[in-house]
């Protein structure tokens, strides 16, 4: 049975050993526990311990794989702990999360296997161990290729890229999500960056050219950006993008709302006694560029750059269909794209007004108050922030004569700057 081979009747690749035994007890228990080799197997069932498959004679495959999720969405891998027992618990791990699967690995002590295991030990005592020892899929893989990488920086990114490479295969966005915010943290590495490789590896693994050759002229795009980036004067200076955190965030969300779900649409101001219609995209697209704001997180950069590219296609006053959006290669830009463009409530975030006493109820006042406001709240962040950096610098007792001459000329252009914002938010609001 086990040594057969391969026919029509019997594929030992869609096969599990023991499922016929074990489905019961996975059912009863939630999750499914695999194993190696037909003898783990046995032997686990006579300790007592019951939801446990096994490959038919076969390495592991995405067939056997789909066949356990029928049953479970919840995968426990014990494998030996020799090398080639790790090398197919690392295979095995992102073949599991590339269904959908929730995975999860047991580390046995070195001289056991789970054969030797089971019989060593009752079904408690079994069970006990697995509960206690058992870790998500990062933390087994970041302890054990760590500590091989040691404090090598050139094994440490190798290592950092088989994790990305695991995180890539989770279909779903939000437990990607949770994953790449803890292997940040874990292993130390910014978090934008994980979330830009993520976002890339994804769109190559699509196998689309289009996406391939897309992420290829935006790192071009980008590098000659930074080529021919030409010095500028202080007052080009005072509005660079260089912020971070929750609220500019939020207003940045904020912006990327109101070009997806109303840039083509206008807003009323008055120009003396006559009544002057300003288009939405156009508004927050000549000011972002005017002032040379670049937004900070880089899901909302993406979307604000294809739009972009779009509106200046297309026309003022046309609506950027929603399908370059929708089939962007970039999934994270894709998924904040439709949240956005599908979400049931207005243009703005009302809590970031009601924070300001500012209560818009028809889409008319919406448009014609809400839009100048986000652009001025941001500019008013951006402002903020520097202001913040320029006296962290003068603070640095190391500091030159030279130095501080040119931070204390920043710090006034900067004021001055933010004084203009001050007055016009007063108009604003009034």
């Amino acid at each position: 049975y086990q040594n057969s081979p391969e026919s029509e009747i019997y594929s030992k690749t869609r096969e599990l050993y023991g499922l016929y035994f074990a489905k019961k007890a996975i059912q009863q228990q939630g999750y499914a526990i695999m194993v190696e080799g037909y003898t783990d197997v046995i032997s686990m069932h006579q300790a007592g311990v019951e939801n446990v498959v096994a490959s038919s004679g076969t390495s592991l495959t995405q067939d056997q794989i789909r066949l356990l999720s029928r049953f479970t969405r919840n995968i426990t891998v014990i494998y030996d702990g020799d090398s080639a027992g790790v090398k197919a618990t690392m295979r095995g791990i992102d073949m599991i999360l590339k269904e959908g699967m929730n995975v999860r690995v047991v580390s046995l002590p070195v001289e056991h296997d789970p054969d030797s295991f089971a019989r060593a030990h009752t079904a408690d005592e079994v069970r006990d161990y697995i509960q206690s020892a058992e870790v998500d899929f990062l933390s087994f893989k970041a302890k054990l290729l760590m500590r091989e990488a040691g404090k090598d920086p050139i094994k440490r990114s190798e290592v950092i890229g088989d994790v990305v490479r695991s995180i890539v295969q989770i279909p779903d966005s939000i437990q990607r999500s949770v994953y790449i915010k803890e292997c940040a943290r874990t292993m130390d590495v910014d978090e934008n960056v994980l979330i830009a490789e993520v976002a890339r590896k994804r769109a190559m693994l699509s196998g689309d050219p289009e996406a391939e050759e897309f992420i290829r002229r935006q790192q071009s795009q980008r590098r000659r950006q930074q080529e021919q980036q030409p010095q500028q004067e202080v007052e080009v200076d005072v509005m660079r993008s260089t912020v971070a955190g929750s609220s500019v965030d939020a207003l940045e969300y904020e912006l990327v709302k109101y070009l997806l779900k109303a840039g083509h649409k206008s807003f009323e101001v008055m120009e003396g006694h006559r009544a002057v219609q300003i288009n939405i995209a156009t508004e927050i697209l000549q000011n972002l560029e005017a002032d040379q704001l670049t937004f900070a997180n880089p899901i909302y950069q993406s979307i604000l750059q294809t739009y972009r590219e779009h509106w200046l296609r297309l026309g003022e006053g046309v609506e950027v269909p929603a399908q370059y959006f929708v089939n962007h290669p970039d999934p994270a830009v894709c998924n904040m794209a439709v949240d956005i463009m599908t979400s049931d409530d207005n243009y703005i975030a009302s809590a970031i007004w009601a924070q300001k006493d500012v209560h818009i109820e028809s889409e008319g006042e919406i448009l014609t108050n809400g839009v100048p406001k986000a652009i001025m709240l941001y500019r008013s962040k951006v402002v903020e922030r520097m202001i913040n950096e320029q006296r962290e610098r003068l603070k640095d007792p190391m500091i030159s004569e030279e130095e501080e001459a040119e931070c204390l000329q920043q710090l006034s252009k900067l004021n001055q700057v933010k004084l203009a914002i001050a007055k016009q938010s007063k108009r604003l609001i009034l």
